[in-house]
């Protein structure tokens, strides 16, 4: 009789389990649902940062780049050529070159020689060696003169009779200068005005 109960329980249990997978199985099947996956970071660039190099300042020479200092004058300065030779000490202030293609003296007026005229100045010129003018020019604070002239010289005059000479009047600062002078290679002439031009205050 036990037995008898036994038997027909496990038969009602396995009835109710083919019962309920039927219904599994007869049940529509919904969408399937996708695998969960991550949410993706937003990745922020990061700002380039410059590395700040510490510059150390060069000593600013006051005289300016190609500026040297004009020897027997004080406080000026004139753009010259790499191969200008300062003038000796005790000299007239300028420089000179070893070819005799740039030269220049550098001279303060004063007194009577300020009111000299431009006029006057040109007929100075044509007094002395002079044999040609190439160039008269008046300026806002004096003139330019560039000349031919016999040359001076008499070791070289045989050999370069004719010497390439100039004179400029300036004013720099509050005082008046004379920058003149003569060369023996003409090429050099515009070097030679360049500089007497550049200059300036130290």
């Amino acid at each position: 009789m036990k037995n008898l109960f036994c038997f027909t329980l496990i038969l009602a249990l396995g009835l109710v389990g083919c019962k309920d997978k039927k219904k599994d199985e007869a049940a529509p099947k919904g969408p399937e649902k996708a695998p969960a996956v991550a949410p993706v970071k937003k990745v922020v660039p990061k700002k380039e940062v410059k590395k700040i190099e510490k510059v150390t300042p060069k000593k600013v020479d006051l005289a300016g780049p190609g500026f040297k200092k004009i020897p027997n004058i004080q406080g000026l300065v004139a753009d010259v050529p790499a191969g200008a030779i300062p003038n000796g000490i005790g000299g007239a202030a300028g420089f000179h070159s070893k070819d005799n293609s740039f030269s220049f003296m550098l001279r303060e007026i004063t007194g009577a020689a300020l009111k000299q005229t431009f006029k006057k100045a040109k007929k100075d010129i044509k007094a002395v060696f002079f044999k040609k003018m190439i160039k008269a020019k008046r300026t806002k604070d004096g003139w330019i003169f560039i000349y031919h002239m016999k040359n001076p010289n008499e070791k070289t005059s045989k050999k370069i009779p004719v010497i390439f000479s100039f004179e400029i009047k300036r004013k720099i600062g509050d005082k008046v200068y004379k920058c003149y002078g003569g060369i023996e290679v003409e090429k050099g002439m515009d070097e030679v005005i360049k500089s007497c031009l550049s200059i300036k205050k130290s």
